[in-house]
């Protein structure tokens, strides 16, 4: 997935003349890609999403605006469904430890406002689904209707959707 943004504004700066200034919050370039593989019960994804330097805050003056530098952060998954109600999982988020920064373009160099380094985060478990199977095969999923019990093959519980069990 890319994104391409072209978007500008006009402000007035202190002496009441017109700036152009890019859209703040808003990336020129930004992408993600993902790559996975599943078989059977197993999953694996690794996704890169980069996102340009973008305009953070305005100033009063252009050396007064504060930029975001670009970023790229690599993160990966797996899964393994043990059962339709046990899945074991695996996050490693921001694989290549990107930081976040923060700046001014203050005359000619670049004026550190913010620097933060957040390392990686991993994770691993085990959830449960939520999907319940009955002696007869069929399959209930409260969490879809909203309730924690089904009857009869629906949720149960006032305002609930049928649950058809052919999920």
């Amino acid at each position: 997935n890319y994104t391409y943004t072209d978007a500008e504004g006009t402000v007035l700066d202190e002496d009441n003349n017109p700036r152009v200034i890019p859209l703040p919050a808003s990336s020129q370039n930004t992408f993600n890609v993902v790559l996975g593989y599943e078989t059977g019960p197993f999953s694996i994804r690794l996704a890169g999403t980069y996102r340009d330097l973008y305009l953070d805050e305005l100033g009063p003056t252009p050396d007064a605006d504060r930029y975001v530098q670009d970023h790229f952060q690599l993160d990966a998954s797996a899964r393994f469904d043990a059962t339709e109600q046990l899945q074991f999982f695996w996050e490693w988020i921001n694989i290549t430890d990107e930081p976040f920064f923060a700046y001014q373009n203050f005359a000619g160099s670049r004026r550190l406002l913010q620097y933060e380094e957040y390392s990686w985060t991993m994770k691993f478990g085990a959830r449960n689904s939520g999907v319940r199977v009955r002696p007869d095969g069929t399959r209930c999923e409260p969490r879809r209707c909203g309730r924690r019990s089904c009857d009869l093959g629906q949720c149960v519980g006032p305002g609930t959707k049928p649950d058809r069990g052919d999920r």
